[in-house]
């Protein structure tokens, strides 16, 4: 996918999540908001892929429930690719 798409699918499941109310961490049994509950994963590799490293570690931490498998997995290369960031910086300054 491009990351133009990555950028398009994002603004779409923000708008949408917006437009209902939708707060992470503070879900309903709206079938509405229970959809963009179960859309954090989406959100969260949206954000990843755009290099939004920040957003997407808030994103996945902020769910208030433990992560499922595949949501434990992006954290993981979250927080990898941050601390490899980290580390070139440090190495480039």
């Amino acid at each position: 996918m491009q990351l133009d798409k990555f950028d398009e699918a994002l603004s779409t499941i923000t708008k949408n999540s917006m437009d209902t109310g939708f707060v992470v961490g503070l879900f309903s049994s709206s079938p509405r908001k229970s959809l963009f509950r179960d859309l954090i994963f989406e959100r969260a590799y949206c954000e990843y892929r755009l290099n939004r490293i920040g957003d997407a570690y808030n994103t996945l931490t902020s769910l208030g429930r433990d992560l499922d498998e595949r949501e434990k997995e992006l954290l993981a290369q979250v927080v990898s690719k941050d601390i490899v960031f980290s580390f070139s910086m440090i190495i480039f300054f």
